[in-house]
């Protein structure tokens, strides 16, 4: 197995918003897809990205900031992300940071909420 890099973590993309930290959980369980090609061959990753959520906990404007070793892991958190709904709050927020790492391990049905967003495949 070869274990995922290090991502940035003393740069501004660190830094999450109050309104980010204000947020309620997750309305529902998070599924991150571990890409195929790295699972076969016991390569870990993982992706920094930003985002948006509504107030009605809509999840909006996903970006990738960093993803290491290569996109495929920012695209995997991406699309777990753009499935993903918060619980509703009074205004939303702007410019929310996660990190999502994908880790080899066994498979789990559920993490709990304090494991979200890092999935274990």
């Amino acid at each position: 197995m070869i274990p995922a890099p290090e991502l940035p973590s003393s740069d501004k993309s660190s830094v999450q918003p109050d309104a980010c930290k204000a947020l309620g959980e997750w309305a529902r369980e998070l599924r991150l897809t571990y890409p195929a090609n790295y699972r076969r061959r016991g390569i870990e990753g993982g992706a920094v990205v930003s985002y948006d959520v509504a107030p009605w906990g809509a999840v909006g404007n996903l970006k990738v900031v960093a993803s290491e070793p290569t996109s495929d892991f920012g695209e995997a958190a991406t699309a777990m992300l753009a499935g993903a709904a918060r619980t509703s709050s009074a205004i939303g927020a702007s410019g929310c940071i996660d990190r999502v790492r994908h880790v080899m391990g066994k498979p789990r049905a559920s993490l709990p909420a304090e494991d979200w967003p890092q999935a274990l495949h």
